[in-house]
């Protein structure tokens, strides 16, 4: 018998670093391919806007999917790993998209819905089906459908619309007073032209000025 006591000291839980690496690969991995299917979008449809099925909703499904795929290959982990990494995802894809790709924040607002219900549904589905390697093999071969369907989605152009466009404006004027000021409009003093940038958008959107 020895008089060695045991050592009792706390133990790092396992794989700790390497979790970090796997979220930050896994984030990596889905902006690289989002970046490549807006990449792929403008250079099949330069002069139209982004594509609903090809990038609007091709984008953010394909970039969880692989989020999930690289942070939980073999689907083990619970559903709240799944949506988290790809909430994460989608986050990272509207920051670049901001940030990189100068999209305006309005874009970015009215895209965020779709990003998010779309990316947290398929990264939902992803971690379930995974389980299985008939799912892994699914999830993989799924990749390669918004690069399919991007240049199907450019030749079929949205049909040209024609829209009539009618204004009115209510004046609460007997006509005759109405008639006067268009016939003989009074000298605009000093103080109604003051502000370069007032005298613009009068230029521009109002009556102009008289001469």
């Amino acid at each position: 018998m020895t008089s060695e006591k045991p050592d009792l000291s706390p133990i790092a839980p396992p794989h700790a670093s390497s979790r970090k690496a796997t979220w930050l690969a896994a984030l990596g991995f889905g902006l690289v391919y989002a970046l490549t299917i807006y990449a792929w979008t403008r250079i099949q449809a330069p002069d139209s806007g982004m594509l609903l099925i090809g990038f609007l909703l091709g984008a953010p499904v394909m970039a969880c999917i692989i989020s999930v795929y690289v942070s939980d290959p073999k689907g083990a982990k619970g559903t709240g790993s799944h949506l988290s990494v790809s909430a994460l995802t989608v986050t990272v894809m509207l920051v670049a998209a901001g940030v990189v790709l100068r999209e305006g924040s309005v874009c970015l607002v009215m895209a965020a819905p779709i990003f998010y219900g779309s990316g947290l549904i398929a990264g939902l589905i992803a971690g379930q089906v995974m389980k299985a390697r008939a799912g892994r093999v699914l999830c993989l071969g799924l990749l390669a459908l918004p690069l399919i369907g991007v240049p199907i989605e450019a030749d079929r152009p949205p049909e040209a619309q024609t829209r009539e466009v009618i204004s009115r404006i209510h004046i609460d004027a007997p006509p005759a007073e109405v008639w006067a000021n268009v016939t003989d409009i009074r000298t605009i003093t000093d103080g109604e032209q003051a502000g370069t940038s007032r005298m613009i958008w009068l230029a521009c959107h109002g009556p102009g000025t008289p001469t």
